[in-house]
């Protein structure tokens, strides 16, 4: 039989269950933002890439990105048939 772990025990436990349950949410949503914009026809996008610290390249990549938005004939925004 497993002993029954003490309240100080569970109490330290509570964190690591915590976190783990807030990076499975975050995976989900970006997984959920992924699919949306490769639906438009935007790949690539990568939001927890480990490059260091942000500096003046990421407003680069966002002007970058933000390029790319603008929906291309034949993507998903056409087909779906909303005006832009």
């Amino acid at each position: 039989m497993v002993p029954i772990p003490a309240v100080a025990e569970e109490d330290g436990r509570r964190p690591v269950r915590e976190r783990q349950g807030l990076i499975g949410e975050r995976l989900a949503l970006l997984n959920e933002i992924d699919g949306l914009l490769a639906t438009f026809g935007i790949t690539g996008y990568r939001p927890l890439r480990k490059t260091g610290a942000r500096s003046s390249q990421h407003c680069g990549r966002r002007r970058a990105i933000r390029s790319r938005l603008t929906p291309r004939r034949g993507s998903g925004a056409s087909s779906l048939g909303w005006n832009w």
